[in-house]
């Protein structure tokens, strides 16, 4: 039995996966599909922000880099925000450091790690207490809640690797580091604080999930798998809120 079989997190283990014939044929379709629908959305109200996060942090990165080649990248703000912020940043509320690269009408902002991953792995390095934890929790939902009121399209993807996976990854990583330049020493950290990792993980998913601001649990094991449930959720929700 897995750490998380009977948690929210169950239904992306299941081993899902694409065969590489099927990928192809539907990333050309959802390819024009995300390009028609990020033309159409520079003449929209509204603005995007896509939060990617996740346990498999090098899939979150690589899954960004896919939207990359599947979308005008011209048009669309990335961030990388895996680690605390600057020292001007650190010096203000800890959500300042995202007001200020939200997009505006018309674009769309990624956010890698971010608000979710910082207050994770601080809560884990710091040993917060349950109160601090809530306390924070509602306040990433307030700021999103602010976005949402404004007109933001906020869609949250969770990027879940079962334990066994992670530690198979990175002990050929550590076997062949020639080859394992995607991963950093906070992979490992993951690893260490895996079962609790993901209690606080599940804390801010429920805390945080609501109508106007899902999050996605994603199964990251295959690539393809995971890269095309990005790119579909992204369309169907760009559709439905342009139409």
């Amino acid at each position: 039995m897995s750490d998380t079989e009977s948690g929210i997190f169950a239904a992306a283990e299941l081993g899902n996966s694409i065969d590489k014939d099927s990928y192809s044929a539907e990333v050309e379709t959802l390819r024009v599909e995300l390009l028609n629908l990020q033309f159409d959305l520079k003449d929209q109200d509204f603005s995007v922000v896509i939060l990617l996060a996740g346990d498999d942090r090098p899939g979150a990165i690589a899954a960004a880099r896919k939207l990359h080649e599947w979308i005008d990248s011209r048009h669309i703000e990335t961030n990388i925000m895996f680690e605390g912020g600057s020292e001007p940043e650190e010096k203000r509320p800890v959500l300042w450091r995202y007001w200020t690269r939200l997009p505006r009408d018309g674009r769309i902002s990624l956010f890698l790690g971010a608000w979710p991953a910082l207050l994770v792995s601080t809560a884990l390095e710091e040993k917060w207490e349950a109160q601090r934890i809530d306390t924070t929790i509602e306040h990433m939902a307030r700021f999103e809640r602010e976005l949402t009121r404004d007109g933001t399209l906020v869609l949250k993807f969770w990027f879940h690797l079962p334990r066994a996976e992670h530690e198979a990854r990175l002990a050929d990583a550590a076997q062949h580091p020639e080859r394992s330049w995607q991963f950093e020493q906070r992979d490992w950290e993951i690893l260490k604080n895996y079962q609790p990792g993901l209690e606080i993980v599940e804390q801010v998913l429920r805390g945080t999930n609501t109508p106007e601001a899902p999050w996605f649990i994603v199964e990251s094991t295959d690539a393809q798998f995971r890269d095309l449930t990005l790119g579909r959720t992204l369309a169907a929700a760009l559709k439905s809120r342009i139409e």
